[in-house]
Order: C-alpha cells, then structure tokens, then sequence
C-alpha cells in the first residue's frame, strides 16, 4: 500500500506526520486490498479540510472529507469514516464471492456423495415432498 500524506495551504508537521499514521494502524486489516491511500490536509479560513481517498486493487475509489476548527480533531473524525466506507467496500466484495444460497450448494455436496442409485432415490424423495 502506498501513502501519501500532503498538504495544501499547510505545512504537515512531522508530529502530525507520526499522529496520521498511527490512526492509519486502524486500517491494517485492508492492507492486501488498498493500493494507494491519500491524505491531504487543506488550511481554511474558518479550519481544517482533511480529506482521504483509498483507491482499491479492484478499481474502486472511496473518497472521505471532514472539516473541523480543530485540526486533530478533523483528522480522527475522517479516519473514523474512511475506516467504515473500507469495511464496507471491503465487506461487498467478499459477499460477492459467497454463494447466494449455502443450501443448495450444501445439497449439491450431499448428492456428489452419494453413488448413483441412492442419488437417484434421494431425488425421487424430494420430488414426492413437492
């Protein structure tokens, strides 16, 4: 995983270099899955404008803002979303790769068992159940 932590308008700190990525630890159980992580800290007028894109190994990108008056303050709130959207993203991909239904191919393990002349009377007997 590539990071990437910049600012914009803002000087970022080593101090808050150190603060950033010891929040990214949170997101360690999606380390095989990120390919780039971005943080930018922008300086407003009126605060902070922490930003946060994790770009995914299958193409998608999750993109993550908070703004605060408090710049630490701004950066854990963002970290707290980024690491819901990336466990929902992560949680949609391996729902994908999971049957739809576990009892038809629980059922299709239990026929393959079996050898043909019980197959065929275990067919027969669900038949007559409908």
């Amino acid at each position: 995983m590539n990071l990437v932590i910049k600012g914009v308008h803002y000087h970022i700190s080593d101090v808050t270099k150190e603060f950033i990525e010891k929040k990214l630890h949170r997101l360690d159980f999606a380390k095989e899955y990120l390919v780039d992580l971005t943080v930018a800290v922008n300086k407003e007028p009126h605060g902070y404008q922490v930003d946060g894109k994790a770009h995914f190994r299958w193409g998608v990108l999750t993109i993550v803002e908070e703004e605060a008056h408090e710049l630490y303050e701004a950066i854990e709130i963002m970290i707290d979303k980024l690491e819901k959207a990336v466990r929902k993203e992560k949680k949609k991909k391996i729902d994908k790769k999971v049957p739809h239904s576990k009892g038809e191919a629980k059922l299709k393990e239990e026929i393959v068992g079996l050898n043909v002349e019980d197959q065929e009377d275990f067919l027969d007997e669900d038949e007559e159940e409908l």
